[in-house]
């Protein structure tokens, strides 16, 4: 009898100390991989289910609000034709959230969640992504244009200089950063989570 609760005890301390090893291992590999360079041009947000734009002034130019959203619409890209604009909205669909620390949104989440940028900036980290516009510097002043359209005149953008979240009037020259959806996005096993 004593044996056989020792066994037990052994296989059952076996059992748990391989459970924990694969879910170590498993958590260090989903999340290293919640950015995903597709090596066509493109970078997958598994965090979030979108993919960007690896070169974050593909339109070497600032445009108003309204000529960024053309621009985003009309890109056909790495065989995609569906881009837009971030979104400002959480992924709840509320917000928009205004100032630093707006995680919900998807530029936010980029920003804060992905690389790992310091609330206020500058920013410490911008790979794997390209021309990040950083600066403070006319005419786009690090503002990157996000979508939907929520207000008549102003647009909410995202400034990468500090990582705040805000609006600005929809005649102002602002960079632009297309996203498009990824679908079918892979799902964790039951418990696991993305960061």
């Amino acid at each position: 009898m004593v044996t056989r609760g020792c066994c037990f005890k052994k296989k059952f301390f076996i059992s748990i100390l391989i459970t924990l090893i694969f879910a170590i291992s498993f958590s260090a590999v989903l999340a290293q991989a919640e950015l995903i360079d597709n090596g066509d041009g493109t970078i997958t947000d598994t965090g979030f289910g979108i993919m960007w734009l690896k070169d974050a002034n593909m339109s070497a130019t600032t445009m108003t609000w309204d000529e960024a959203n053309e621009w985003a619409e009309n890109l056909e890209f790495a065989g995609y034709d569906d881009w837009r604009l971030p979104s400002s909205l959480n992924q709840d669909g509320s917000g928009p959230c205004y100032g630093e620390n707006c995680t919900g949104s998807e530029m936010g989440h980029l920003y804060y969640d992905e690389l790992l940028n310091p609330a206020g900036g500058p920013p410490t980290n911008t790979q794997p992504f390209e021309n990040v516009q950083t600066e403070h510097v006319p005419p786009g002043y690090s503002r990157y244009w996000l979508g939907p359209d929520l207000f008549t005149s102003g647009a909410m953008m995202f400034q990468f200089e500090y990582g705040g979240q805000g609006s600005n009037n929809k005649s102002q020259q602002s960079y632009v950063w297309a996203v498009r959806n990824v679908v079918p996005m892979p799902t964790p096993p039951e418990g696991f989570r993305l960061k």
